[in-house]
């Protein structure tokens, strides 16, 4: 019948966008859970559905790292720059682990890859916003909001020019460790 198929391609185009199709088939399962349950006449069993994006990790490949957001937002947050924290581009720290202590520091072209990363990542993320966007909705239309958790997390932070280093995930400091951790229930 009317059943739609989804596919699992990475590509940005059209409507193949990762985050929106991992976004379409989990809360299409969702909501197909529900519904069979409720046109069954049998109580809701609890369900756990975990939803895990690519968004927004870096593609694989030769030359500097890119993160591919979808093609709706490939001009948001254009002109903003990586966060310049006090850390940014610091070199020269003897006191610190090998890694941070021989960092050069960056060159203006790494800068610039740098920042558009940067960008990149922040337009990614627009499609996890309407994720959890479209799935709050859904648990709202289905009713099943006020008795459902929902917990968001990340797996790692990001450095974006701290200690001279345009991009990565190799320290334990608060750049690379610090992940939002949000329960509403």
């Amino acid at each position: 019948g009317g059943e739609v198929k989804f596919n699992n391609c990475t590509t940005t185009e059209g409507g193949c966008y990762s985050t929106t199709v991992i976004s379409n088939v989990s809360r299409g399962w969702i909501r197909d859970h529900i519904h069979r349950s409720r046109a069954n006449k049998i109580p809701l069993k609890p369900f756990m559905a975990y939803i895990s994006v690519k968004a927004p990790h870096i593609q694989d490949g030769p030359g500097w790292p890119v993160t591919l957001p979808a093609p709706l937002y490939k001009h948001s947050f254009d002109g903003i720059r990586a966060p310049r924290t006090p850390n940014w581009n610091a070199t020269g720290l003897d006191q610190h682990h090998w890694l941070v202590r021989t960092q050069p520091g960056m060159s203006a072209e790494q800068v610039l890859h740098s920042d558009e990363l940067y960008r990149a990542r922040l337009r990614s993320l627009l499609s996890v916003d309407d994720l959890v966007e479209d799935l709050v909705r859904d648990l709202t239309i289905l009713k099943v909001l006020d008795s459902t958790v929902i917990v968001f997390t990340s797996d790692h932070g990001f450095q974006m020019g701290q200690f001279g280093m345009p991009e990565g995930k190799w320290n334990s400091y608060e750049h690379d460790v610090r992940v939002p951790m949000l329960i509403r229930g």
